[in-house]
């Protein structure tokens, strides 16, 4: 016998429906915008400047300039390097909030930034040295480079040049990519924190110490 459709409604009515479970609520992933990056790193430097500014001492001698430009940029390229590191080093936080392609772009120019200042400091730390000691450029690079610290970031900025030659994307395609990847990772040597090298960036008094050796 046919059920009724003023039944067969009712019934219908009164079976258990389905239980569908709640959806579980998936924290978003905290993500550092550009600005803020680029607020955060622009922090960093000026903090860097200011500890360079601190300990500063105002002379007007032409050695002492020397001695203290090579003693910022030196900071600086100091700070930069680890800046490189830092956009490369895949953070959650930084990739999601900004992207690997920008991050990438980014570490490409600011590496060119960073080599211009280890050259820069290079050539600071060298003039200022043979401007206190009176001997020519060449006679003040055999010197410096016999203190064990400075010929370790001597290397270090070889390193860092080679890294620079063979990443225009002219060069790096007529490279192999596992010889790229290996000066790549070498450079990252350069990171690592020299001894002490009593050099001209250190300041006007190791300027001096210097030439009494």
């Amino acid at each position: 016998m046919p059920t009724p459709p003023a039944l067969a409604a009712y019934l219908a009515t009164q079976q258990p429906k389905e239980q569908v479970p709640a959806r579980t609520r998936v924290p978003e992933l905290a993500r550092l915008s550009p600005h803020g990056l680029k607020a955060t790193l622009g922090g960093g430097a000026a903090g860097v400047v200011a500890l360079w500014g601190a300990q500063v001492r105002p002379s007007a001698g032409l050695d002492a300039l020397f001695a203290t430009a090579a003693h910022l940029t030196g900071l600086l390229a100091g700070y930069g390097v680890l800046v490189m590191l830092l956009l490369m080093a895949r953070v959650p936080a930084i990739e999601h909030g900004i992207g690997a392609d920008r991050l990438a772009r980014w570490h490409g120019r600011g590496g060119r930034h960073v080599l211009t200042l280890c050259l820069a400091h290079m050539g600071f730390a060298l003039c200022g040295y043979a401007a206190h000691t009176g001997t020519d450029l060449f006679s003040a690079v055999r010197d410096l480079l016999g203190y064990g610290g400075i010929a370790a970031a001597a290397l270090g900025t070889a390193l860092l040049v080679a890294v620079g030659v063979t990443s225009p994307r002219t060069v790096r395609g007529r490279v192999p990519h596992e010889t790229w990847r290996a000066v790549h990772l070498l450079a990252y040597s350069a990171a690592a924190p020299p001894a002490p090298d009593r050099s001209p960036a250190a300041g006007t008094s190791d300027v001096a110490q210097l030439s009494r050796h």
